[in-house]
């Protein structure tokens, strides 16, 4: 499959001594200041990268301050704009310590023998050319599984040792009575619309209602009457903190559903309750438990509503979408205003900071964090009530999950170094 490429008509070239730049239309297509264009990289490429898929190369100056700051040994180029071409190939020939080659096509790509690669797109390209950039991001995810994506899978793997730090852990074994309508609450940007429409026409008691964490600011603040049953974070970034860390403001304890990835500060902001999933590790634990009935979840599409939808099928429940839709009107955003996000999405050309950094930024400088509401113990330590809900979990000590991880280290063989790396944290 050939890589999607374009050639600019409306194209001209600005000199300023050494340093060029692309006029696109009426518009500069880098920063005035290369050097800031360039810090913008230094939160997101990780020092530990040996190969790069580098989405959009622009005047081939990003090509040179890699080559000078990080230890990548390969560089694999893919460009969709072919007016650019020519500029960047005399940038590469000032490099010596990188291989760089120019990917055409994706079978191209299969033929190199890469153990890992980070993919980097370009902050420029985002803002030019959004739609060429998703096509080549939907090629190469089609082709390579995003379990492989490097930055996701070491906070899954930090979080997963700093949970099994814990004497014991909670999972969610099931509830009762068993809803028999469930009520979800997105994050998209038609969650207040849909809230709106969906309360002249129901009742929302009548639902068990289930909020993704990304929601709960929202429904805090400008709906605070809705009753909240349960949420689910399993989002394994800084982000979910800092919106799970306004159930601080209810009065009432909202359980939380997440998994040994998630963040390892959620108990402390209200009561966790776990299940597994089909990540390689959950499998292990799954096996060796088998007969405590917990939860598990399975989720193809890998999202959080991938795993309502399954648990809504595990309980014959039927199940209610809010805040799950994209506008036709706004395609540039995909997240309700009031849930950070928005924020974060607008372009800034001086911006150095990744969105979760953005996300840890907001949530220690939140005012209620000064709160330090004590949870009650659970005394009873197989079910605990919440409302109308009493929820069931299995307690099992975190030392017989590591004794079980460290016995079947050899069935992680086949996985990523950085599964391979919890087995050497662990022991």
């Amino acid at each position: 499959m050939l890589i999607p490429g374009i050639y600019l008509q409306d194209f001209y070239i600005y000199k300023k001594g050494k340093s060029s730049n692309f006029i696109i239309g009426r518009n500069f297509f880098h920063s005035q200041n290369p050097a800031n264009e360039n810090l913008r990289l230094k939160n997101i490429i990780s020092e530990n990268i040996k190969n790069l898929i580098l989405i959009g190369v622009g005047n081939g100056s990003l090509l040179e301050y890699i080559s000078q700051h990080y230890s990548i040994k390969k560089i694999y180029l893919i460009e969709p704009v072919q007016n650019f071409i020519p500029f960047q190939l005399e940038e590469i020939k000032k490099i010596t310590n990188i291989e760089i080659n120019y990917i055409k096509s994706i079978e191209e790509f299969l033929h190199y023998e890469i153990e890992r690669f980070y993919i980097l797109i370009h902050p420029q390209y985002k803002r030019f050319f959004p739609y060429i950039v998703s096509l080549i991001q939907s090629f190469l995810f089609t082709e390579f599984d995003k379990k492989t994506y490097y930055k996701h899978l070491n906070f899954i793997i930090n979080n997963y040792y700093q949970n099994l730090l814990k004497d014991k852990i909670q999972f969610f074994s099931y509830i009762e009575p068993i809803p028999s309508q469930i009520l979800f609450f997105g994050g998209g940007e038609t969650l207040i619309n849909d809230i709106k429409e969906f309360k002249n026409k129901y009742n929302f008691e009548d639902f068990f209602i289930i909020s993704s964490d990304t929601a709960i600011p929202i429904l805090t603040y400008l709906f605070p009457d809705i009753k909240i049953n349960l949420v689910i974070s399993t989002d394994p970034n800084y982000s979910t903190l800092f919106h799970i860390n306004y159930l601080k403001s209810k009065k009432n304890i909202i359980p939380i559903l997440s998994w040994l990835g998630g963040r390892k500060e959620i108990p402390k902001i209200s009561h966790c309750y776990y299940f597994l999933t089909s990540f390689p590790i959950d499998q292990i634990i799954e096996y060796k438990f088998q007969n405590q009935k917990i939860l598990s979840l399975e989720n193809p599409t890998r999202d959080v509503l991938g795993y309502i939808m399954n648990l809504a099928e595990k309980w014959n429940s039927s199940l209610f979408f809010l805040g799950c839709g994209i506008q036709k009107t706004n395609l540039k955003q995909f997240y309700s205003k009031g849930t950070g996000y928005d924020f974060y999405q607008i372009l800034k050309q001086k911006r150095i900071s990744s969105a979760e950094n953005y996300h840890y930024y907001l949530f220690k400088n939140q005012y209620y964090k000064i709160q330090n509401r004590k949870l009650p113990e659970i005394k009873n330590k197989i079910i605990k009530s919440y409302d109308k809900f009493t929820i069931h979990f299995q307690e099992i000590s975190t030392s017989e999950i590591i004794q079980t991880l460290i016995q079947n280290f050899y069935k992680l063989n086949q996985y990523s170094y950085e599964l391979k790396r919890l087995y050497h944290l662990l022991k």
